[in-house]
């Protein structure tokens, strides 16, 4: 995506109440309790990837639910679903012509877990450094089996970018990554933490040219400062991206981060010692921005393997008033956080990457309802103890409840809109479906929803809620095209209706015009409940258009 879409007029929010007349058959028992009382339609499932090895390191395959506890909190809760992860090629969806789903495997059809996004991320490592990273990555991919379910995505100057989604084969994804041309911003030419000449950040200039007799060293600083939040802010942005495109697949999922890495905290001004003795530089921190991202690749169920792609380092490492280093800490973070894994001092890069796909491959989700009465945001410490002797257990550490879109306001609500529709990868957690008629410049689409993922509520007989739908026109590079259009769409159903539609899929038949040059169309829904969302991209020329 293009900086430049971001300066196309707003999304306008059209408040459109569409009432749905279907009192079909007898209403559903009324649940007790008084008059007007709202009740959840569903209390959250907190999904729980455990991997469970020997002392060894080897996996524990034969593991049952009776094996393993689960504590919130301290407080034991009932396992309410129970998978074992097996390895085993994902089941391509059979769709029927021009009909296209933000759901990229057979989920039903196909097993649980090990899905793998490789990322190889250019903007937080040197050159010297990504050289080796692709050769490592290479030689991880020459080892991969049929059954292996990998992704391949670059973080780089425009932002994420998918080089081979799953499903594309091993030959593919090697031919793609030896292809592969890195777009590197200026601010990422250089490794701030290790570089390549054994010289600390302080020792050379900044950007590309810039010498250390030329360049001001509180000036330099400063640039520094600036340059690190646009790392931070886009590589966080990455990870999210990268959580909402997972959202929708069961079981346990990883991400391998290969780079360098970025710190937490950042001297926002020049060091004030040099300037007045004793003053204090500020600091800014990213401890809210790194919890959120955590926060969502978490409820995703996504684990974080992070391998440097620096390997076995020499130089000067930037390094925090304790003495550890900055990176190698945001490594440990995310990778401890989500159940997942950190490599680095090492110059085997390949062997971290294979072993975080083996992780994925065995293991074992735990499925238990969260309190419904909890605060919302309220971090719940998680325990997984299992009862058979000599098994090491490795999982995230904690989930909090999700913000609900209540609290949301208008302005919130159409940033998260922009961010997911800009988005270079499709959000799952709402299954879409559509199938597409085109007449030239006239498009008629039916949109298949299913209620339970709306977060529909009961009051009374009747599951009532709502969500926003919005759709967007661009062209190849993701510039808009024409003006989005957007409503609110509000939901009175019966039990009657709410069930078929469940089985059948609740469907909204919209007819678009297409705007000149436009080449896709992108549908997104906002569940009004919790928040949620799923993102459909529908490639215009792979629709067939009627003959005349």
């Amino acid at each position: 995506m293009h900086a430049s879409s971001l300066r196309r007029p707003p999304l306008v929010v059209v408040a459109a109440a569409l009432s749905w007349a279907l009192a079909q058959g007898p209403a559903a028992p009324s649940l007790p309790g008084a008059p007007g009382v709202t009740l959840r339609s569903t209390t959250t499932l907190v999904q729980v990837g455990v991997v469970a090895q020997d002392k060894q390191g080897q996996p524990v395959a034969g593991l049952t639910k009776d094996d393993f506890e689960v504590l919130d909190n301290g407080r034991p809760r009932p396992i309410a679903t129970f998978v074992v992860e097996s390895s085993g090629a994902a089941a391509p969806c059979t769709l029927a012509p021009n009909t296209f789903t933000n759901q990229f495997t057979d989920i039903e059809g196909s097993s649980s877990g090990g899905y793998v996004v490789v990322v190889l991320d250019w903007l937080n490592t040197s050159v010297v450094s990504t050289v080796r990273a692709r050769q490592q990555v290479i030689e991880m991919l020459n080892q991969f089996g049929p059954a292996d379910k990998v992704a391949l995505y670059t973080l780089e100057r425009p932002g994420l970018r998918v080089v081979a989604e799953f499903g594309s084969g091993t030959a593919a994804l090697l031919q793609k990554l030896a292809s592969l041309r890195v777009q590197k911003p200026p601010y990422a030419q250089k490794d701030l933490n290790i570089n390549d000449d054994d010289r600390t950040a302080d020792e050379i200039g900044f950007l590309p040219g810039d010498h250390p007799d030329a360049v001001d060293y509180q000036m330099q600083k400063m640039e520094e400062a600036f340059f690190i939040d646009l790392r931070i802010r886009d590589t966080l942005r990455a990870f999210e991206a990268i959580a909402d495109h997972l959202a929708g697949v069961p079981g346990r999922k990883g991400l391998i981060w290969v780079s360098s890495a970025f710190p937490t905290n950042v001297e926002e001004r020049p060091d004030g010692g040099a300037l007045f003795k004793g003053a204090m530089p500020g600091i800014k921190t990213y401890s809210a921005a790194v919890d959120r991202s955590i926060r969502k690749l978490n409820n995703a169920n996504v684990a974080v393997y992070a391998v440097d792609a620096r390997g076995l380092m020499t130089g000067s490492p930037a390094k925090d008033p304790s003495g550890k280093n900055m990176t190698t800490q945001t490594m440990d973070q995310f990778a401890s956080a989500t159940g997942g894994l950190a490599y680095h001092g090492r110059n085997e890069l390949a062997l971290g990457m294979r072993r975080a796909l083996d992780d994925v491959r065995i293991g074992y989700t735990l499925g238990f309802y969260a309190p419904a009465d909890d605060p919302v945001g309220r971090f719940h410490r998680l325990t997984v103890r299992v009862k058979k002797p000599g098994v090491q257990l490795r999982y995230r550490k904690g989930y909090s409840t999700d913000n609900q879109s209540a609290s949301l306001t208008p302005e919130d609500r159409r940033a998260q809109a922009i961010k997911v529709l800009l988005s270079p990868v499709d959000s799952t957690a709402i299954p879409i479906q559509a199938k597409a008629e085109r007449n030239q410049s006239d498009l008629k689409l039916q949109i298949v929803l299913k209620p339970s993922s709306l977060g529909l509520v009961m009051k009374g007989d009747r599951w009532q809620g709502g969500a926003d739908l919005v759709m967007r026109f661009a062209v190849d590079n993701g510039e808009e095209a024409g003006v989005p259009s957007s409503e609110t769409i509000g939901f009175d159903l019966t039990q009657r209706t709410y069930e078929a539609t469940e089985r059948q899929g609740l469907v909204l038949t919209r007819d678009v015009r297409i705007p000149p040059e436009a080449t896709r169309l992108r549908v997104f829904v906002l569940n009004n409940s919790n928040g949620e969302n799923g993102t459909l991209t529908i490639p215009l020329r792979a629709i067939d258009q009627k003959c005349h």
